[in-house]
């Protein structure tokens, strides 16, 4: 991956030398035009019916410019500048026409030209994930013969200051072409363009591994009080970057710059030479960390290699026996030892090496009965490290076997082999933290890759993101809602309609009750539920443990067709997830809970009694709770030894227990609910 930092000035113009010869065809006899058109009407593009259609774009000053489309016809002056804009009366939908525009002696004609309708698809990875990505690529290509179906895939780019071009061209779905597209977005415009008729254009506009927070409009950020360290930190980062674009296909050649001072060298394990991997090691004098936590909030603000240790007690049973040491995931490097000898590491040859969730196995001619001691050697090279767990993922259990695992989420000894102080830490430092993923700072990804088209009239957005703002809970239920009104205002059109994936399950499946991770996230999405003409696709029941960008990417294109099918389109049909509605407790401890959106009422996916509904007791800790569907939208929630419960939550995991469905198939969303004892 590569990106470069240029001039605006100078990106614009190279922009605007590649749109005359590349988005617009030269009428016959006529070698240089003077004429240049907006960077979303190139062949092939898909214009919004029902609403006024808007052309501009660039001709010699003071000349009048003729705009031709679907019959209809439209002039105006170019002003000082050379600018000229013309707008047209909605228009219906139509599968192909051409825009002729024409300026003295000067022609451009785009070429097949569909006016229906358009979607903005944005987000991270799993919206980005393209059809050759996917199981049933196959299944998809061939049916791809589909003329009415475009789209628009923006190559990853980013500001410091807002663009209004952009390179890219839009392609017509054919087998060939359909390869590249998004899989939820062509499968979401496919249902879309059967179920109305209509053609169907989407904008993929996604860039992977991305925060919500580079999404949104510095402006915007400004406003909100979660935000205020984050742009603290942004403003002393960019300060030298004012006025500058970043291109993803020249990322490295602007982090190479860094690497030397921004990436600590790893100069070799010097504690086996010590013996600190060894079970009979004395590490009596070593500190405590609870683990998963990140060296950071222990105090440690250095970079370098520290040492773990962890004595555990196997039992009897699991002695020989193959065992399986999940640890979650590590950041940055690792080198894992069992009784002294190495049984797994993870280095920068392993993709997204930080956020990799570590599961070694332990042969088990390594495992005795009693005391066996783990020893991890952590390596970080740049800013924040350690373990990022997930709690829950940080377990030891034989492999294949159905016995409780291990808890490892636990107090570990620690000793520190080598250090230096973390530069992102170090004020006087050439290294900034926000250049280390320059496409993470606030604001960026606004400009260049969704205020280019806030002059495009839309149908609707399509949003699936959230994965890198796990933990970031607080911060995400304001920003996510505060980014929505503000693209909306940068439209200019209304409360144009939002629909987003709520994230799916993901990590190791639930053991214990109450442990949050992931649904927390989920519940500060849904702070977006609260606007106007808003809708979520809950896939709890469409994750997959071990793989972040599951494979499944029908599910969530088919439950946000249906939200825009719905809300968009007026169909009557099933399109949401049971919600939780109102909560009622009682004297005896019980909780009635009252859902919404359950059509013909509640069931479980099996058959088997409901599950997944968890009390929080009066000392802190959770238990898993007992639960009564007595009526179609009602249930009751008890435990014989909680009379008082603080609170009660369903699917409230990274990967969680769930089995509540309504009568149309959709799986109830998680929740959290603290509760005030009935007098």
């Amino acid at each position: 991956m590569r990106m470069k930092i240029v001039s605006s000035r100078a990106i614009c113009i190279l922009f605007t030398r590649f749109l005359v010869v590349g988005l617009v065809t030269l009428a016959s006899g006529i070698s240089v035009s003077a004429l240049e058109l907006a960077s979303h009407l190139s062949p092939h593009c898909v214009l919004q019916r029902d609403a006024s259609i808007p052309v501009w774009g660039k001709a010699e000053p003071s000349q009048t410019v003729t705009v031709e489309l679907a019959g209809q016809q439209r002039s105006s002056q170019a002003d000082a500048n050379g600018v000229f804009e013309v707008t047209f009366q909605p228009m219906k939908a139509m599968e192909s026409t051409s825009l002729v525009v024409s300026a003295g002696k000067d022609k451009l004609t785009v070429e097949n030209v569909a006016i229906g309708d358009v979607w903005f698809c944005s987000g991270q990875s799993n919206m980005v994930w393209k059809v050759r990505q996917v199981p049933l690529k196959d299944e998809y290509v061939a049916s791809a013969h589909q003329p009415r179906l475009r789209y628009l895939s923006m190559d990853n780019v980013l500001s410091y200051q807002p663009q209004t071009q952009f390179k890219d061209k839009w392609k017509v779905i054919t087998p060939e072409s359909v390869t590249e597209c998004s899989t939820i977005g062509y499968l979401f415009a496919k249902e879309i363009m059967e179920t109305q008729n209509v053609p169907v254009g989407i904008i993929v506009s996604a860039w992977g591994g991305t925060p919500v927070r580079a999404w949104t409009p510095l402006t915007t950020l400004k406003t909100l009080p979660t935000m205020n360290e984050v742009l603290q930190r942004y403003e002393q980062a960019t300060s030298d970057l004012e006025g500058k674009t970043v291109i993803k296909t020249d990322v490295r050649a602007l982090l190479e710059k860094y690497e030397k001072v921004r990436f600590l060298t790893d100069t070799g394990n010097r504690g086996v030479l010590f013996g600190w991997n060894l079970s009979d090691f004395a590490d009596a004098s070593w500190q405590t960390m609870k683990l998963p936590t990140t060296i950071e909030k222990k105090g440690l603000m250095i970079d370098g290699a520290l040492w773990f240790r962890l004595r555990v007690d196997v039992p009897p049973a699991w002695s020989g026996r193959d065992l399986l040491l999940s640890l979650g995931a590590l950041d940055d490097f690792d080198q894992t030892y069992w009784n002294g000898e190495a049984v797994g590491n993870t280095g920068e040859e392993t993709p997204h090496f930080y956020r990799h969730l570590r599961a070694y196995t332990i042969p088990g001619n390594l495992v005795k009965q009693g005391e066996n001691v783990i020893a991890i050697r952590l390596f970080d090279r740049f800013a924040g490290g350690g373990f990022m767990g997930p709690e829950s993922a940080m377990t030891l259990s034989p492999v294949g076997g159905n016995e409780q695992a291990i808890r490892l989420d636990t107090e570990w000894k620690y000793c520190i082999e080598t250090s230096v102080l973390d530069p992102s830490e170090n004020p006087d430092s050439l290294v900034k933290t926000d250049r280390t993923h320059p496409q993470y700072a606030p604001g960026v990804l606004y400009n260049a890759m969704v205020n280019p088209f806030a002059r495009v009239p839309v149908r609707g957005f399509l949003w699936y993101q959230g994965e890198s703002d796990v933990g970031q809970n607080a911060m995400y239920a304001e920003v996510f809602p505060a980014m929505i009104r503000a693209w909306r205002q940068s439209w200019g059109l209304g409360e144009l309609p939002f629909f987003y994936v709520q994230l799916p399950s993901y990590l190791k499946a639930q053991e214990h009750p109450g442990e949050g991770g992931w649904g927390a996230l989920r519940a500060a999405q849904d702070a977006a539920l609260l606007l106007p003409n808003t809708g979520s696709a809950v896939i709890l029941d469409a994750g997959e443990a071990q793989n972040i960008h599951p494979s499944d990417k029908a599910t969530p294109a088919h439950r946000l067709a249906l939200q825009a099918r719905a809300k968009v389109y007026g169909e009557s049909l099933p399109c949401e997830s049971p919600r939780l509605k109102s909560h009622r407790v009682e004297i005896d401890g019980k909780v009635y809970l009252q859902f919404n959106y359950v059509y013909d009422g509640l069931k479980t996916v099996d058959g088997s009694a409901p599950k997944g509904f968890v009390f929080k007791k009066p000392d802190g800790s959770w238990v898993w709770a007992n639960v009564e569907i007595i009526s179609a939208d009602t249930v009751v929630v008890s435990h014989p030894d909680v009379l008082s419960p603080q609170a009660v939550a369903y699917a409230w995991a990274s990967n969680p227990v769930h089995n509540l469905i309504n009568s149309a198939g959709f799986p109830m969303s998680g929740f959290l609910q603290v509760l005030a004892k009935k007098l």
